[in-house]
């Protein structure tokens, strides 16, 4: 039997549900009194179907009642399902897809968490910052898929050496964190640090190929490096900006490496602007050939002449551009500033190759080529006398994309030369499948080799074998008579170092040419007396003024120079 609150709600549904009903019959018939035409409906209905007996013993209240029944199932089906779209949700948020590992906002909540529980007790957890080590080379070379494969077996080594107190997140990329708590000491850090290097050091199998990886930590403790969840972070980063500059190691925080890093965020923010604003200069160091002593070549060395600090070193800001992605854009401006005052020597009789150095960024950006085509064009400079240098390391570690970018670069008729041979993991394959013209000889192997027999033999045994895959051999390093001497005996093509000139600056390139005893290389292509060949012009700017179109920029000549003539051997 009904109660009465219970007949009031089943009549509320009841007329709930038929308003729509109720509204689309009136609309159209305008019939509608005290329920009599759905009722005779209903009736004619069910003696369709079911008779005219059960028809009697159904009425509105049991159709209001199965009305509730339906909207009430609607309603915890619903229900459910939103619980459980909202959990899902919930876990999108706070967790990585990829490794199911807690994500940044996640993790820093755990900091949060861990300093007040950690406060109540007058204990000590540690805030670990990670990064993996040439994570990148193996997603450049198998591409992403691969690259998400390893992340997921990382993830689970770095789960399986944690406790369940502990915390280990994803927080993006190949960087990866940790919490570790209720630590002792030091050495209780030092034992976990330890286990998460020799779990990494396991190689990663991926589509049947191992690998092996390295991984980078910068550590720091509560309460002693900070007591915030900002504080902790920014410090940690830190030690791990630290950490890789050697790889594969651990770094706790210390104040020196604060002070370290304040200063070089500086520097960054002032190499960021002498880029933008185009003050970095260039010098050049020449490259003369070993048997008729003329000069052949120039390598294009950056300077940055700080306005506080003096001459910088490209020992100190060559990494931090690199480290800083800023590498990419002095690389262009070297490229434009050499080629454009080079090409000025070029119109005026002088031929000598120009060589850049250009790094793994520029090998794997496949707009390279054009760019340079460009610059080429601009300033009417021959690509026959352009030369790009790359180390072997950068090479080995990028070998498709190197040899897509090297082919373009060759198509356009800009040598290819591998610099600092003999340094790097040395693999001979790449020098046949690489469209590659020079070998440099590091300056480490010509330095000794008249005092070390195996320096010595080492470096005769490059130039064999640069000369049997008919490539042109350049010894960088050499500082006496003596050394040049042996080279040209040995049969290398071209020396560099300071015997033959320290790196110079532009505005004193001509005046060395001039006075210099070495002698210049002229064009063949035309004939220009040494007195108007050498005659010095004013440098031009490098940078194009505001608004200055790039269309009224010189054009290159109408025929192509024939190529670069070499005295001791034709090159290739």
């Amino acid at each position: 039997m009904l109660t009465g609150e219970a007949t009031r709600l089943a009549g509320s549904i009841h007329s709930l549900a038929l308003m729509p009903l109720q509204s689309m019959v009136q609309a159209q018939s305008g019939l509608w009194e005290d329920g009599n035409l759905l009722t005779a409906w209903f009736e004619s209905l069910n003696r369709h179907f079911m008779g005219s007996m059960l028809a009697s013993y159904i009425d509105f209240s049991m159709l209001g009642w199965l009305l509730f029944f339906f909207t009430l199932l609607v309603y915890v089906i619903s229900k459910d399902q939103w619980l459980r779209l909202r959990g899902e949700l919930q876990h999108f948020a706070l967790f990585d897809s990829l490794t199911n590992l807690p994500n940044r906002r996640l993790f820093e909540d755990r900091i949060q968490q861990a300093i007040k529980s950690t406060r109540r007790r007058e204990g000590k957890f540690a805030l670990i910052m990670a990064d993996l080590d040439r994570f990148k080379q193996i997603n450049d070379t198998l591409g992403h898929h691969a690259g998400d494969n390893l992340l997921t077996q990382v993830g689970m080594r770095l789960r399986n050496i944690v406790r369940g107190a502990d915390t280990v997140a994803r927080l993006g990329g190949d960087e990866f964190a940790f919490i570790i708590q209720d630590i002792e000491d030091y050495a209780g850090v030092e034992y976990v640090t330890d286990r998460i290097i020799q779990a990494i050091d396991e190689p990663v199998t991926i589509e049947g190929l191992p690998f092996s990886m390295g991984i980078s930590m910068g550590i720091v403790v509560y309460p002693d490096h900070g007591e915030d969840v900002e504080t902790l972070l920014r410090r940690a980063d830190i030690s791990l900006y630290r950490s890789k500059e050697r790889r594969n190691c651990y770094t706790f925080y210390d104040k020196d490496s604060d002070d370290y890093n304040r200063k070089n965020i500086e520097l960054q923010n002032e190499l960021r602007q002498a880029i933008k604003q185009g003050e970095l200069e260039v010098y050049y160091q020449p490259k003369v050939d070993c048997g008729s002593h003329h000069i052949k070549g120039l390598e294009a060395l950056a300077r940055w002449p700080h306005p506080e600090q003096g001459m910088i070193s490209p020992a100190v800001f060559i990494p931090l551009a690199k480290k800083n992605g800023l590498i990419k854009d002095l690389t262009m401006l070297m490229l434009q500033k050499s080629i454009e005052q080079i090409s000025d020597l070029y119109h005026q009789g002088i031929e000598v190759a120009l060589s850049v150095n250009i790094t793994e960024e520029n090998l794997e950006d496949t707009n390279f080529p054009d760019e340079v085509a460009y610059i080429l064009k601009r300033f009417g400079f021959p690509p026959r006398c352009l030369e790009l240098e790359i180390t072997e390391d950068v090479i080995i570690e990028n070998i498709q994309n190197a040899t897509l970018v090297t082919e373009k670069l060759h198509g356009l008729g800009i040598k290819i030369s591998i610099d600092d041979f003999g340094t790097g993991n040395s693999s001979i394959s790449y020098l046949k499948k690489l469209p590659i013209h020079t070998l440099k000889i590091d300056l480490s192997f010509i330095r000794e080799m008249n005092r070390n027999p195996d320096d010595a033999a080492i470096v005769k045994t490059t130039i064999l074998l640069s000369k049997s895959l008919g490539l042109s051999v350049v010894a960088e390093g050499v500082e006496d008579e003596l050394t040049l001497q042996k080279l040209n005996d040995w049969g290398c093509d071209l020396a560099q170092g300071f015997y033959v000139c320290k790196p110079v600056p532009n505005d004193t390139l001509v005046d060395w040419i001039k006075n210099s005893d070495w002698k210049p290389q002229y064009r063949t292509d035309q004939t220009f007396p040494p007195q108007q060949a050498l005659q010095q012009k004013t440098p031009l700017n490098t940078e194009p003024s505001a608004g200055t179109e790039t269309s009224a920029a010189p054009e290159p000549e109408a025929t192509n120079p024939p190529s670069l003539k070499v005295v001791r051997n034709q090159q290739k």
